[in-house]
């Protein structure tokens, strides 16, 4: 997901045709340290979405990918925890906090009990 948010920044920002490499600077540039399996595992998958990408314009990727955005969005309502959150009963809490009233003057306060 990342590597599809690099290159998407990198099309944003005037790259036409973002690279391998390009994308993976994207990636370090804000958290850097990663170790040398990191960075090919980023490489590996910084080349698969360069390789579905390539020729497509953004306005392309986005409507093809709008679909699946939407979907996902219908089934944030359904999805199992949510149902079970909803149908579990409600325990009531046996601890009950005090609330201490402190009296605190106002930061206007002179004295006059007007409001």
């Amino acid at each position: 997901m990342k590597e599809l948010a690099a290159y998407l920044l990198c099309v944003l920002g005037g790259n036409k045709e973002p690279s391998v490499d390009d994308i993976v600077r994207v990636i370090k540039a804000p958290a850097g340290g990663f170790t040398a399996e990191e960075e090919e595992a980023m490489a590996r998958e910084a080349a698969v979405v360069v390789t579905k990408l390539h020729g497509r314009s953004l306005e392309e990727i986005l409507a093809a990918g709008l679909p699946k955005i939407e979907a996902l969005a219908t089934h944030v309502g359904t999805s199992p925890a949510s149902n079970a959150s909803e149908t579990a009963p409600e325990v009531e809490s046996k601890v009950e906090e005090e609330e201490e009233e402190i009296e605190m003057p106002g930061l206007f306060d002179d004295g006059d009990d007007m409001w």
